[in-house]
């Protein structure tokens, strides 16, 4: 579930955010230029913000999905990265 959440997340990040924010840009070009309506402007900056905001929304969603991991397995996220495929750990953990 977190690994679904991730791959969404670098979605947004790589797609959907700088796709708002282009046609943020184009919309905001187009109204100075004067061949643009400025409603195309603010429904551009709404969706970029709906945008960010489901990415928000997706990162706060993964970091809850990592805490109910942890508090399942009793390991933080950096412990469970240590243990290797054969469920041996690998590096021994300072608990200090």
């Amino acid at each position: 579930e977190a690994q679904r959440v991730a791959k969404s997340i670098a979605v947004y990040k790589e797609k959907l955010i700088p796709l708002s924010e282009e046609t943020l840009t184009a919309s905001l070009s187009e109204y100075q230029g004067m061949v643009g309506d400025f409603l195309n402007v603010i429904t551009a900056e709404r969706d970029k913000l709906r945008t960010e905001q489901s990415l928000y929304r997706l990162q706060a969603d993964y970091i809850r999905k990592v805490a109910e991991l942890e508090s399942s397995v009793g390991l933080s996220l950096d412990e469970l990265l240590l243990v290797d495929a054969t469920g041996q750990q690998e590096l021994e953990i300072d608990h200090e």
